[in-house]
């Protein structure tokens, strides 16, 4: 963000465009990408500048056997079909 700035190009949204759904399936961010923050310190600090975050995602994000799986699904995280199925 500093960067593109500094060049004078506009910055107006940040697309978060993953391969979650080919390689991790977990849904956790990286902490090599993170750099030593949260995520929600990365994404306030992009809105602090001004930008708005997009989380690009398709298909089932996190496979059962992910160590986030269980804790997602008792907080009512998945989509449904309106009817309570995953």
């Amino acid at each position: 963000m500093d960067r593109l700035k500094a060049d004078g190009l506009p910055l107006d949204v940040v697309v978060i465009d993953s391969n979650w759904d080919k390689v991790d399936m977990d849904f956790q961010w990286k902490t090599s990408f993170l750099d030593g923050r949260t995520a929600e310190d990365w994404i306030r600090g992009l809105h602090a500048g001004g930008a708005k975050t997009m989380l690009s995602t398709k298909g089932p994000m996190i496979k059962a056997e992910a160590e986030n799986y269980a804790e997602a699904l008792s907080k009512g995280l998945f989509a449904t079909d309106g009817h309570g199925r995953r």
